[in-house]
């Protein structure tokens, strides 16, 4: 039995519908980059949010406001919300993996055609990675063809860099998901769950920059480890822009620890009680 190819066209639409909607607002952000670029938005923005604190500004990317005339700081600007859907969706994939064969009682059927645990889980692995990556590929096209059409395709390279780095937070919480998939018994509350982790370490990470003495707390938001707009300025070498390397470092950790997670608990579990 291929469950490979019965996950995927399983969940193949809905990958397509969040590709499409994710790109459509990417689309519609990038249409007024003409406007932005000419109104003088920049300015205007750097009078209001001088009101606001730092830390606050720090968790929302504004720290130091993007200058909204030059396309890859409005881009990563726009990017970083798009970036929120995408873990979002990747979350969810991973939650729903295996729980959903529990909960929609079709985990006999997979025993009766002797296909061992390991191998559910591995289908269900690559099955899901290729789901995300059309969604990823899609946004990366569209990115693409708001660049090409702005400034005749002059930040090829750097669009590239960016979203295969940011692919780094979206990973780490597609494997937290799949471990938590691993213990729940069905997809009842998967996505309530996938979706209530991901604000709570968002907002733990906006908490977190925004209280210099809960500093350390950043490091339990995957999402606020390293910035599409930090991403950029590094490769951009601009002076003092840095990459967070011990949250590289964390994230390949958390990744690796739930892959690790899934197969150990997935292969203990009763899965027939």
């Amino acid at each position: 039995m291929n469950l490979f190819k019965v996950e995927i066209k399983k969940n193949i639409k809905g990958g397509i519908i969040w590709g499409i909607v994710l790109s459509g607002i990417l689309s519609l952000y990038m249409a007024f980059f003409p406007t932005m670029r000419e109104a003088g938005f920049s300015e205007l923005m750097d009078g209001k949010l001088d009101m606001l604190p730092e830390g606050l500004l720090d968790s929302l990317g504004l720290t130091e406001m993007p200058d909204f005339s030059i396309f890859m700081e409005y881009y990563t600007y726009v990017f970083q919300f798009i970036i929120i859907g995408i873990a979002i969706y990747a979350m969810i994939l991973g939650t729903k993996a295996l729980s959903k064969e529990e909960g929609d009682k079709t985990i006999e059927f997979l025993y009766a055609k002797s296909v061992t645990r390991s191998q559910i889980v591995i289908s269900k692995m690559i099955s899901s990675i290729l789901l995300l990556c059309i969604v990823i590929l899609m946004v990366m096209t569209t990115s693409l063809v708001a660049d090409l059409i702005h400034t005749s395709g002059k930040n090829t390279l750097m669009i590239l860099i960016v979203n295969c780095m940011m692919l780094i937070p979206i990973l780490v919480y597609w494997s937290i998901g799949f471990a938590i998939s691993s213990f729940l018994k069905d997809d009842n509350k998967s996505i309530v769950i996938a979706i209530s982790l991901f604000f709570g370490t968002y907002l733990i990470g906006m908490v977190a920059n925004t209280i210099a003495d809960l500093e350390m707390l950043k490091y339990l938001s995957p999402i606020n480890y390293n910035s599409a707009a930090e991403i950029f300025k590094f490769f951009d070498n601009r002076i003092g822009a840095e990459l967070n390397i011990s949250a590289l470092i964390l994230s390949a950790f958390i990744f690796a620890s739930g892959i690790v997670t899934t197969f150990i608990k997935y292969n203990e579990k009763n899965l027939l009680s």
